[in-house]
């Protein structure tokens, strides 16, 4: 839970913004709302989703310090949104993916011990990340009218 919590919204942000799960993709794409609103939108969807049922899945399993493993998925997902305003969400979300499974999980599992990064040590970190990745997204606010597939 610890490790697979993070990126578990990435995959509902790929799967909006697939062509394969979107039949209405191309009509979506077409219209003037297909823009950074729409992209909000879509992803507090995902995000209203995935939440809480990790933070079921966190009181089922007794992970301890919810905010230590649920925050790192803030700064992954508005990564991956300013990463999608230059190239498509599915490649987007799959690079913060990968980000995060070769930066903290491969460790984790080679070294057999909770990662440093989900230390609360480093909420003010995750925090930082957040806003500088939401930045990014407000500065390339008009490069979100032209969705990428």
């Amino acid at each position: 839970m610890l490790l697979a919590a993070p990126v578990l919204p990435l995959l509902g942000v790929a799967a909006s913004w697939s062509r394969v799960f979107d039949p209405a993709y191309d009509l979506v794409a077409a219209t003037p709302a297909a823009g950074l609103s729409l992209l909000l939108r879509r992803t507090a969807v995902v995000l209203a989703v995935i939440v809480p049922a990790a933070l079921l899945a966190g009181v089922v399993t007794d992970a301890e310090g919810v905010a230590t493993w649920l925050l790192p998925c803030l700064p992954l997902t508005a990564a991956a949104l300013a990463l999608g305003s230059v190239t498509s969400m599915v490649r987007a979300t799959s690079a913060a993916a990968g980000a995060w499974a070769a930066g903290v999980v491969a460790p984790a599992l080679a070294m057999q011990e909770t990662p440093a990064a989900l230390e609360p040590a480093w909420l003010p970190v995750w925090g930082t990340l957040t806003l500088l990745a939401a930045g990014a997204i407000a500065l390339r606010r008009n490069a979100y009218r032209r969705l990428l597939g």
